[in-house]
């Protein structure tokens, strides 16, 4: 049964494959991945000479070259089907070329090829030459993970190794297989030139919204990002720029180039994203980064080729990832992505998002793309920070605000692309930065003034939680994520709506600007007082009476906090309601209860108008009495009207307190009494009464040790 069911998805596969012009294959969660087949374009295995004669042919549109020996070429002369263009384009060039083989177009436009060659891993090496016995195969072993291969298949075209990698996927001796595309990326920038770094400070920047920045400046009276390292994933980074050199560590070429990070002479992408990231500062040149005292890991993953794109495989971009997240990086960031999901880059990041920084994991920040559509693999994935651009007015960049935008020789149809993937923007347009020394690069000179797109703004959030992560080197991965996303600004028109209860809040999201535009400032201060669950809670009865006072405290006080703003429910049973009798502004109030039901007390903390945590503790009204607790509340929880407190006698509620107790023979061998801010406000030991009435009215606790060595703790309202 299991063969036939093959044999159908094989015929269905090559059906769909000619007679519709798409191809598609089975991926490692038995989704099929399905592209179009380019109608005008072949990629195609050649020589010198060959190469040579193409480019001498007129009647060929367009050459663009992958390598040495692979390009792609366009002919708008032959129609049909695929097969039967093919025939004809070969016939075109005189049969001189005998490796001819379609170009892909994923969803989001991203042209992809097979050049023969499958990813792996495997539970046993071993199965190798069983699984491909068929095959004249090529092995190379992944030098960075254990049981993962790359294996070149000879003589193999597209078709025949997609079906090959579809009947494979049910294999249980497989992790994963998938075939090794050549992609060609468009780095996701698309803008030209400017003179300016106003996402650090805006004043106004071409008639823009002053506040339009990220407040990095006045975070930086906080944290410069010292001590935290952060890997540009890219085409390489200038390794002799002066601006960036006293920041660089050793790098990686995972391309294999052997050029330990470095880019080729005109692929300055990757030195942009570095010089936003950490350029020095303070040392009279050229312009300072994010995070200035962060350091840069440069790791090439591609080069550019005469059209622009990037040139790449899975394997590379896998490979650098994780080369990265094993040799130190704290932060990822990738200004690149598009075409058909990977399940090598796919678990390259799971890896690094759960075993990096010695478990704590790296935060991997994707650009969400620059295509105006939906937010671009691997910017998808739930475990990346997704990160959209903005212009200086707080907009998302898109054509509708291109007239505050500029426009690439007069092309404003770019824009960030959004979506449900969509986490969080920064500025994306006009972004000052530094560009490979010299004559190479964009232009002639050290810096760039106009790097713009989502490419711009992803390195922009990599260097703001450059400065969070090192205020606390031990912040996790999420909670740095938390830290960004719960402390962005809620800018522009757009309608934010509850998207998530978490951290003890709820966080609101918009379709085109996720939570927000990233606020450097309002993320360090959060960064120096975060709420942390272990250490801050609010402390207080669950279980209350209507009428009945009751004492609540955050159990360990914020640090840096300026305000904390209780909120109680409404309503009432009979004439007593909910109210805050004492402490709004504090960490400790008292509360009293009103209508019957369950609800949250909740407390927001403030640094200034930065909300760095947000508690909540949830109560029962209950009334043990058809007449209500009243002013006197439980019988079991009285005022205390008297001026000494004597050790408990056992009454109805089996804790009386407050009555002299002298006949039974029992004394204090210790009792401390703190007032409602926690604060000891009397000790005294071996007493058989206690004074308090040099005590004001309000709520205490009394904690005491009696003579027969029990311990008990009660809390009262003197009047």
């Amino acid at each position: 049964m299991k063969k036939i069911i093959l044999t159908t998805m094989i015929v269905l596969f090559a059906i769909s494959s000619f007679a519709q012009e798409t191809i598609k294959y089975k991926d490692n969660e038995n989704s099929l991945i399905e592209f179009n087949i380019s109608t005008n374009e072949y990629f195609v295995k050649v020589n010198n000479i060959q190469k040579k004669s193409l480019q001498k042919d007129k009647s060929i549109a367009e050459i663009t070259e992958i390598s040495e020996n692979l390009v792609i070429i366009q002919d708008n002369s032959t129609v049909g089907n695929y097969k039967n263009r093919k025939r004809k384009i070969s016939a075109k060039l005189n049969h001189n070329i005998s490796e001819i083989e379609p170009v892909l177009i994923y969803k989001d436009g991203i042209k992809q090829v097979c050049n023969g060659e499958i990813i792996i891993r495997l539970k046993n090496e071993k199965m190798i030459d069983k699984l491909f016995s068929n095959y004249e195969i090529i092995v190379t072993p992944n030098d960075l993970i254990e049981n993962q291969f790359v294996i070149r298949v000879k003589n193999i075209s597209t078709f025949n190794l997609l079906k090959l990698v579809s009947n494979l996927q049910n294999n249980s001796k497989i992790d994963f297989i998938e075939p090794n595309f050549i992609r060609l990326i468009t780095p996701h920038t698309n803008d030209p030139f400017f003179n300016s770094q106003w996402s650090i400070n805006n004043q106004g920047y071409l008639g823009g919204t002053v506040d339009a920045d990220m407040d990095v400046d006045n975070a930086w009276s906080i944290s410069t990002g010292n001590g935290v390292k952060i890997a540009i994933i890219d085409e390489g980074v200038d390794l002799t720029h002066s601006d960036l050199t006293p920041n660089l560590l050793s790098g990686y070429d995972a391309t294999g180039g052997n050029s330990n990070g470095a880019p080729s002479n005109n692929d300055a992408h990757g030195t942009s994203c570095a010089g936003i990231v950490s350029a020095v500062a303070d040392n009279n040149i050229g312009i300072a980064g994010i995070a200035y005292d962060a350091k840069i890991i440069p790791v090439r993953i591609a080069q550019s080729n005469s059209a622009g794109q990037w040139v790449t495989d899975n394997n590379k971009l896998a490979n650098g990832i994780t080369w990265a997240y094993q040799n130190g990086a704290d932060i990822l960031s990738n200004s690149w992505g598009g075409g058909s999901p990977s399940s090598a880059i796919t678990n390259a990041i799971n890896n690094a998002v759960n075993y990096g920084r010695n478990g704590k994991g790296c935060l991997v920040l994707f650009s969400s793309g620059n295509d105006n559509t939906n937010v671009a693999y691997p910017a998808t994935l739930s475990n990346v920070v997704a990160v959209g651009a903005t212009n200086m007015f707080d907009e998302r960049k898109s054509p509708a605000t291109a007239y505050h935008d500029e426009c690439w020789y007069n092309d404003c149809s770019g824009g960030s692309n959004f979506g449900a993937e969509i986490d969080v923007v920064a500025p994306g347009v006009f972004v000052y930065t530094t560009d490979i020394s010299g004559s190479a690069g964009y232009s002639s000179g050290d810096y760039k003034s106009n790097f713009n797109g989502t490419s711009s703004a992803c390195p922009q959030v990599a260097g703001v939680a450059a400065l969070i992560l090192s205020l606390n080197p031990n912040f996790t991965q999420t909670q740095v994520r938390e830290i960004l996303e719960t402390t962005t600004d809620k800018i522009g028109d757009y309608t934010y709506t509850a998207a998530f209860q978490n951290y003890g809040a709820s966080e609101t999201w918009n379709n085109e600007v996720g939570y927000g535009r990233i606020n450097a400032f309002s993320a360090v201060q959060k960064a120096l007082n975060y709420d942390n669950t272990q250490s801050h809670y609010i402390t207080g009865k669950t279980q209350l009476t209507p009428g009945w006072r009751e004492f609540y405290r955050i159990s360990n006080p914020y640090a840096y906090a300026t305000n904390y703003v209780w909120s109680i429910p409404s309503g009432c049973t009979y004439h007593y309601c909910w109210n805050i009798e004492q402490g709004q502004g504090s960490s400790s109030v008292i509360i009293s209860g009103g209508s019957i039901g369950t609800y949250d007390i909740t407390c927001k903390i403030y640094n200034g108008s930065t909300l760095i945590g947000n508690k909540y503790i949830t109560v029962n009204v209950q009334n043990p009495y058809n007449g209500g607790g009243g002013n006197g509340g439980s019988p079991c929880e009285p005022y205390f009207s008297g001026n000494v407190i004597y050790p408990p006698i056992e009454d109805d509620c089996n804790e009386g307190f407050g009555v002299n107790n002298t006949s039974e023979n029992t004394y204090f061998k210790k009792i401390v009494i703190y007032n409602f801010l926690g604060q000891i406000v009397l000790e005294t030991k071996e007493q058989q009464g206690t004074d308090i009435s040099h005590l004001s009215s309000g709520i205490y606790i009394v904690k005491m040790e009696l003579s027969n060595n029990e311990i008990k703790t009660k809390k009262i309202y003197k009047e």
